[in-house]
């Protein structure tokens, strides 16, 4: 189980190497409890130089494992490379955050990078999901030069006009990866923190970033 575990998560990893923004899994292994075993003889006989005959003896044999199992899977979010693309649409942040998206499930966070302009002239993912700002949904004209400043700010033509709304997650931990390369909160009542307009932004998009419990 241990072994086929940690072979699907490098699979996995590898499948979405060439995904912008995908952040590897690791498989965290934890030993169990082990038992001490004895030889247990209730009557030693008569051999030279052991007990007393008549008498029990006990001798530690040494102890015995029952194995070891997958404690968990979590996602690394270690900072990853940068790749320039040259595409005014492809941004990367630097630094803990996530770009807020709004799906069919809710909002959802993600850091791939590669947005889109999609045909109601507003800023989405590949796969559709619309692009969040401070001022909700972002407007990206079609004849109009788009660019990001390094806070975030959305430009049209040198003129800010909406603001990348950046979220850093209380505890990164409580996210889990989607088909989609977003994240979602698996606990609710911790309300993730806006992030400050401190956050770097370019026109770049993240590639893979290639206890007693170990990972493999």
């Amino acid at each position: 189980m241990v072994a086929q575990a940690s072979v699907d998560a490098i699979a996995n990893n590898l499948a979405n190497v060439s995904t912008g923004g995908f952040k590897r899994a690791v498989t965290q292994v934890e030993s169990t409890t082990s038992m001490q075993l004895y030889r247990i003889q209730t009557d030693p006989g008569q051999v030279p130089g052991q007990a007393t005959p008549g008498k029990p003896s006990i001798v530690p044999v040494g102890p015995l494992g029952f194995g070891s199992y997958v404690y968990d899977t979590p996602t690394v979010f270690d900072q990853g490379g940068l790749q320039a693309t040259g595409n005014p649409l492809n941004v990367a942040l630097t630094g803990p955050g996530f770009l807020t998206i709004q799906t069919p499930q809710g909002v959802r966070y993600t850091r791939q990078g590669d947005l889109v302009r999609n045909p109601q002239g507003l800023l989405a993912t590949t796969n559709g999901n619309l692009v969040l700002g401070n001022g909700g949904p972002i407007s990206v004209p079609t004849n109009a030069t788009i660019s990001f400043s390094p806070t975030g700010q959305v430009l049209v033509d040198n003129v800010a006009t909406n603001q990348l709304r950046l979220t850093e997650l209380p505890t990164r931990p409580i996210c889990g990866p989607k088909a989609t390369a977003a994240s979602s909160t698996r606990a609710p009542d911790r309300r993730p923190r806006p992030r400050p307009p401190s956050t770097a932004v370019t026109s770049k998009r993240a590639p893979q970033t290639s206890s007693a419990r170990w990972s493999t």
